[in-house]
């Protein structure tokens, strides 16, 4: 028996393949602007491009077969760069780029792309695009102006944080409406052990939130221009409170913790809450770098017109080289075996903070294995203090109000309802902007509380359609964001947002803003 099978269908499937194949491979050779590079599983050239050419230098004849480490400096070569270049895209799909190459005539130039690592329909290797930073100079600039290279670094390093602050700051708002859900209940207010504990875990939201905000405005660090409040404080129960934050930890690394606070008050005049933060990176710092079985001392006592703060252990150890560095931005961490302190900005701030206070900080240590110690002075202050602090605003500004709760963010959004029902309000939620507007065009509320960094319409977009609503011209709206900087706030409101509340949503904060709202 004779059977037949159309295959038109197939035949013109693989035509239209073998054309879409051939029409990316002609614009791939054809262009001149990004150098185009495919690999295969090794690593060798497998195609090279008219604007790799361009700016490597090299034909495709000689680079054809050969593995692409001629085009990386020799520091990057003897650390096994492009090697490692390979690995992260075989292991992540793709990774970005932006480092210093060589040219075949031996000069160098800043360069920025992306390795993808290339796996489907019988196509396996990885393909790189480039391109030569110096020809995206400012018009009239020389080519290898370093004022601009700053500037341009400065620029990339700053959009990189805001990111970044903003991603780390979901987590925690998440975190600080957890907590603040459980602090209202009727078990917290009947049991303290469970208030103190969720008092501790906004405070400790608080304090990272103000280290991603310090993080995010690098210019203050680095020209001390960090903002303070001071008021005189009892440094004591500042130190108290970190010490029993961090219990718990030190107990499950086997450690002890001895707290020595002087029997009688240390007024400082300070920020309280930048205070915190030094002796929080402090006894941090030492809880990180002290092994198993040894012991962290932490002192505070009055010293003449000065006092002075003393934690002390007996863990690792600093390098005499890394030493005089400790304190500097981005320099901790150059020894392996010593203390390593991640991204080296909590010491830095730490230094900035303190000498903002008109005091001094101080690091020594015998050497790796000995241990280290970390003193603080700062001046004295008045035995008096100053109770300025507002009544917390009432609820009952929330009780029957009907808000529309917008953010990307599924787990954030249902507790933060929850929160808000709980202090009175009528609560709609979204987590996207499309169907916030279908909510509120079907039932209007009184407010509207959106995040501004949400995927597709973002918060700016949504507040514009929502007051073309029928009956919405004059919602008001207050905007929630991971970015905090001044220029972030001025931007939604000139966007329309009557006000701006930076993440983690603290909802006493919150209320203060809406309270202030209905002054205006």
């Amino acid at each position: 028996m004779l059977s037949f099978i159309d295959i038109t269908s197939r035949r013109a499937a693989e035509e239209r393949l073998r054309d879409g194949e051939l029409r990316m491979r002609i614009v791939a050779e054809s262009t001149r602007d990004y150098a185009i590079i495919t690999f295969d599983d090794d690593g060798r050239v497998t195609s090279w491009n008219v604007g790799a050419h361009r700016i490597f230098g090299y034909d495709e004849s000689e680079m054809l077969g050969r593995t692409a480490d001629v085009l990386f400096t020799p520091e990057d070569r003897e650390q096994r760069v492009p090697a490692e270049e390979m690995a992260q895209a075989r292991k992540y799909g793709r990774v970005e780029e932006d480092r210093w190459h060589l040219r075949k005539d031996g000069t160098r130039f800043r360069s920025s792309g992306v390795l993808s690592r290339l796996d489907t329909a019988g196509i396996s290797g990885y393909a790189k695009i480039a391109r030569d930073l110096d020809e995206v100079l400012p018009q009239g600039a020389p080519r290898n102006d370093p004022t601009w290279r700053q500037d341009d670094d400065h620029m990339r390093r700053d959009e990189f944080l805001a990111v970044v602050s903003h991603e780390l700051k979901h987590p925690l708002n998440l975190i600080s409406a957890s907590s603040e859900l459980i602090a209202r209940s009727a078990e917290a207010r009947r049991n303290p052990v469970i208030a103190r504990a969720t008092a501790t875990i906004r405070r400790t939201v608080q304090n990272q939130a103000q280290i991603i905000d310090d993080l995010l405005d690098m210019s203050r660090v680095r020209t001390g221009k960090l903002s303070l409040t001071r008021d005189p404080i009892d440094w004591r129960e500042v130190v108290q409170r970190v010490c029993d934050a961090v219990k718990e930890d030190a107990a499950s690394k086997n450690l002890t913790l001895q707290c020595n606070l002087s029997g009688t008050p240390v007024w400082i005049n300070a920020d309280v809450t930048r205070i915190e933060q030094v002796v929080w990176n402090l006894i941090s710092n030492a809880l990180k770098f002290t092994r198993e079985g040894d012991e962290i001392s932490v002192t505070l006592e009055n010293e003449g017109d000065r006092a002075r703060l003393v934690v002390k252990d007996s863990g690792h150890g600093i390098d005499a080289q890394v030493l005089p560095h400790i304190f500097d931005m981005f320099r901790q961490g150059a020894n392996a075996r010593g203390r390593q302190s991640g991204l080296g900005i909590g010491l830095s701030l730490v230094k900035e903070i303190v000498t903002l206070h008109g005091g001094t900080v101080s690091a020594s240590s015998t050497g790796l294995g000995h241990g280290a110690t970390f003193t603080v002075e700062l001046p004295a202050g008045s035995d008096s203090r100053i109770d300025d602090t507002e009544p917390p605003a009432t609820p009952s500004l929330l009780r029957g109000l009907r808000v529309m709760l917008v953010d990307d963010d599924a787990p954030t959004v249902e507790t933060f309802r929850m929160l808000l029902e709980s202090e009175g309000a009528a609560v709609q939620v979204a987590t996207d902007a499309e169907a916030a507007l279908a909510e509120m065009a079907a039932s209007p509320p009184d407010l509207l509380l959106s995040d501004l960094g949400m995927p597709g319409m973002d918060g700016f977009e949504l507040l514009r359609a929502a007051r073309k609503l029928p009956g919405l011209e004059g919602l008001r709206a207050v905007a929630l964001s991971g970015y905090g900087q001044q220029r972030d706030i001025d931007a939604a409101l000139e966007a329309g947002f009557d006000a701006h509340v930076s993440k983690p949503i603290v909802l006493d904060t919150l209320l203060t803003t809406l309270m202030q709202l209905r002054k205006d």
